[in-house]
């Protein structure tokens, strides 16, 4: 990483940021060809590679995928707690900006390399929310207090070839454009030339970073880290099993006793006599000398034993059950598959908390950016789905004997409603809406 060069002019705040997103493409890009299933043959032996390379460069047995798209896939925002009007109107712009696409793809990209970003554009007319990859944008934030994000780059490649960049500040924003057409957006140096200056009516940079397991001193971290080595472990393991069931198929077999003429000149067997077998030859002789053995049986269950192996330490490590990952449950119970999903239900809620303030950040500069103030100072936190997985009978139970203790309001919360879901479950009822729990004294059931 770049050593803070003290930055004062755009453009040098240009140089410096785009330097830190050239420094973190690396990286990046691994994560990236990791999820998509593009591995290098690691853990194999120059001469494993002379002899099996060329045939085996195309397979990887991709577990990066699953370990990022498990949570991923639990992560759904329902709506927005906080003041009433605030979050009916925040829940409004998230739908208009349609989100829920746009929120799984930043998930994704979060967990995948630990960093996403969401740009909301402070000149609109309506809020606007961009989600955007960390190989086109990049925040840095003040050293002396990392909540205080004090420049950030947004980069791209347009359709006429040239790059754009566009450098953000909390009073102002400033836009420059390659002089020349460029290949690549993210790799080399760029001659800029700046294009336009304007102020920055939010006060702030409207570039919000939704970081995952995030670290103070390296930012958000992705989930791949430690998968990554185990997944090219059972590269390895599935070619050496794909290698072994070639030759088992076809065991190899070992002739003696015959004399194969040679060369006189030059010592080499002569290839009119040369021994080739395969499938549709058999092999005779006609001395009673030669014989001709096999070599032994391999027990192929070694190598699936020592993938299952594997497997399970990618479960043990991401916190993702192992049936997720093994596809095997037999005769399990549904206590016992909540006992199991355990741990993935508190990181999906550790993600959540992390996440969920990002959010609440993009909503509170989709109000300055459209003149509501007062919007933005009582918005909540996102509400999310429950990311358990509950038999239908277990939760119809559990709500059934939570009736008079709970208000109505959280217990179909607790069903998994959303909050206009709920809101219209209660007036169906003919319930009065009720915002905190009734009083003791006057509730039979709860002073029991």
């Amino acid at each position: 990483m770049v050593v803070l060069a003290n930055p004062q002019t755009p453009e040098e705040w240009l140089h410096f940021l785009e330097r830190k997103l050239a420094d973190r493409a690396i990286q990046v890009e691994q994560f990236e060809k990791y999820y998509q299933g593009d591995h290098p043959l690691a853990f194999a032996s120059s001469k494993y590679r002379e002899a099996f390379g060329n045939l085996l460069t195309e397979f990887a047995d991709n577990w990066c995928r699953r370990v990022v798209d498990t949570p991923v896939q639990r992560l759904s925002v329902t709506g927005f707690g906080g003041d009433a009007s605030a979050a009916e109107r925040a829940w409004s712009i998230w739908n208009a900006n349609d989100m829920e696409t746009q929120a799984a793809w930043a998930h994704t990209e979060a967990v995948k390399h630990g960093v996403a970003y969401a740009t909301v554009d402070p000149f609109g007319e309506t809020p606007r929310i961009d989600i955007d990859h960390p190989l086109q944008t990049i925040v840095h934030h003040s050293p002396e207090n990392r909540r205080v994000r004090q420049a950030a780059l947004k980069k791209w490649r347009g359709t006429d070839g040239f790059v754009y960049a566009n450098v953000y500040f909390a009073d102002s924003v400033f836009k420059f454009k390659s002089s020349s057409r460029q290949a690549i957006h993210h790799v080399g140096t760029i001659a800029w030339q700046r294009i336009e200056s304007l102020g920055n009516p939010l006060g702030v940079v409207p570039i919000v970073p939704i970081e995952n397991n995030l670290s103070l001193l390296h930012g958000g971290t992705s989930d791949l880290i430690d998968v990554i080595p185990l997944n090219d472990l059972l590269n390895k393991l599935m070619n050496d099993l794909t290698v072994a069931s070639e030759f088992q198929a076809y065991r190899q077999r070992v002739i003696t006793g015959v004399e194969i003429p040679k060369d006189p000149e030059t010592g080499e067997l002569l290839a009119t006599v040369e021994l080739k077998a395969a499938i549709s030859r058999f092999l005779t002789f006609e001395s009673p000398d030669v014989k001709v053995s096999e070599l032994g049986q391999l027990d192929l269950q070694v190598y699936t034993n020592a993938v299952e192996t594997v497997v399970n330490h990618i479960a043990a490590l991401t916190a993702i059950p192992p049936h997720y990952l093994m596809g095997k449950v037999v005769n399990a119970s549904g206590d016992a598959l909540t006992v199991a999903e355990t741990g993935l239900v508190f990181k999906v809620k550790s993600k959540q908390r992390d996440f969920g303030s990002a959010w609440s950040e993009v909503l509170r500069l989709c109000f300055l950016a459209s003149g509501e103030a007062d919007n933005a100072s009582h918005i909540g936190r996102p509400i999310w789905a429950n990311p358990e997985q509950r038999q239908l009978s277990q939760l119809a139970d559990a709500i059934s004997k939570l009736d008079g203790i709970l208000p109505v309001e959280e217990i179909y919360a607790l069903w998994g409603g959303t909050p206009e879901e709920i809101k219209k479950w209660v007036l169906q009822r003919g319930l009065p809406p009720r915002d905190v729990l009734p009083d003791a004294a006057a509730d039979p059931a709860l002073a029991a």
